[in-house]
């Protein structure tokens, strides 16, 4: 079973990341995009019931996802470094600004402002629960993170 298949059999979100994540240094230091630079599977993400803010399924986006992730597989094995970065960059440009995603920040999340107009916007914990509660890190495990257009990525 593929880790998409898997994903969307129990309706998780699915993100791609470019680097290593910090587990070798070397490739990391020369292989990583922005910090935080995730881009959710959309096949994945646009099969969810569950995963709000996503939006609606994008056919010319997901013909292009699945062109792209066919000509990885196949030439994975011998591409260079050089190529991977392309592939990144193209799957990067053809996904739309709601399926970029970063992870959720301190500010995201941040309660203490004097006024609700004061937060900053994504207010993730208002995005799920309407209020913030005593459940709040149950409430955040239930967010991927923030997506490009400043929306947090929630399941319902």
């Amino acid at each position: 079973m593929t880790c998409q298949a898997l994903c969307a059999r129990n309706g998780w979100a699915l993100a791609w990341a470019w680097g290593g994540g910090g587990i070798e240094r070397a490739w990391d230091a020369s292989h990583s995009a922005a910090y935080g630079a995730r881009l959710l599977d959309p096949r994945v993400a646009w099969l969810s019931t569950t995963l709000r803010g996503v939006g609606g399924a994008n056919p010319a986006a997901l013909a292009a996802f699945d062109a792209l992730q066919r000509t990885a597989r196949a030439e994975a094995a011998a591409a260079p470094p050089a190529t991977w970065a392309r592939w990144w960059s193209n799957l990067t440009a053809l996904l739309p600004p709601r399926l970029r995603v970063r992870p959720i920040g301190g500010r995201d999340v941040y309660t203490g402002y004097p006024t609700a107009a004061a937060r900053p916007e994504p207010a993730c914990l208002a995005a799920v629960a309407g209020t913030v509660t005593v459940a709040e890190v149950d409430v955040l495990d239930r967010c991927v993170g923030v997506n490009q257009m400043g929306a947090c990525l929630c399941y319902a």
